[in-house]
């Protein structure tokens, strides 16, 4: 997670800001694990760089619904002239800080 994300999130049940208590710090300065905490003390962990605000529990049926409500915004070839025109191109640079040229043609192994 990039630090200056912090100014975006807040718990989700109260709407307070979050505090960030990194447990790993990668040398780009993002955070790699970690604590989100609210003022009233709900904790959400990083976990290889994702905040998560669900638990386990409960992230597969919001993937799920996601998917199936949205099964198509990620292809860039099906929102051409449409209001998600570019949405996953600029999101994978903005979150990555990878231009798409640099990865064309290439396979990506998460680890």
């Amino acid at each position: 997670m990039h630090p200056n994300f912090l100014s975006l999130l807040q718990c989700p049940d109260t709407g307070e800001p979050l505090i960030l208590e990194p447990a790993q710090v990668q040398r780009d300065g993002k955070i790699a694990e970690g604590q989100l905490v609210s003022a009233s003390g709900s904790r959400y962990p990083i976990v290889r760089g994702i905040p998560r605000f669900v638990g386990q529990e409960h992230h597969a049926s919001s993937f799920g619904y996601q998917w199936s409500r949205w099964p198509r915004v990620q292809f860039e070839a099906e929102n051409v002239g449409k209001p998600m025109a570019g949405h996953t191109t600029r999101m994978w640079e903005i979150i990555t800080e990878v231009a798409e040229d640099q990865v064309r043609g290439k396979a990506i192994a998460f680890l």
